[in-house]
């Protein structure tokens, strides 16, 4: 079948929505698994944290909060759908990493009590 233009920029549109609003979610999840680390955890962590931030951004791009995605182009919204999945990605593994190593020391610690 022929699509409209009007039609694929719509899909477009709705796919970005979809994959802003997990970007979002991934976003606030690392964030809230980061402030519930305890605070030794997060000191010893914090210059890692920044270096992986800044190999993130590199890898996937970095994410302007204020950009207006009705300004973009198709090729533009594509792009920046590509740029929001690599991001959510990259943070549910790091949201991952956190917690297995909050279990580690969570059990190392249950270990040394016996």
């Amino acid at each position: 079948p022929i699509v409209s233009p009007a039609q694929v920029d719509s899909e477009l549109l709705q796919a970005y929505q979809a994959v802003k609003i997990d970007n979002d979610n991934a976003r606030r999840l690392i964030n809230d698994t980061w402030n519930k680390l305890p605070e030794q955890s997060r000191s010893i962590l914090l210059k890692e944290q920044r270096a992986w931030v800044k190999s993130k951004q590199k890898i996937c791009g970095k994410i302007d909060k204020n950009k207006s995605f009705t300004a973009l182009s198709d090729d533009e919204l594509q792009a920046e759908i590509i740029l929001l999945k690599c991001d959510t990605n990259a943070n549910l593994q790091r949201v991952k990493l956190f917690s297995n190593a909050t279990d580690e020391v969570g059990q190392l610690i249950k270990n040394s009590g016996k």
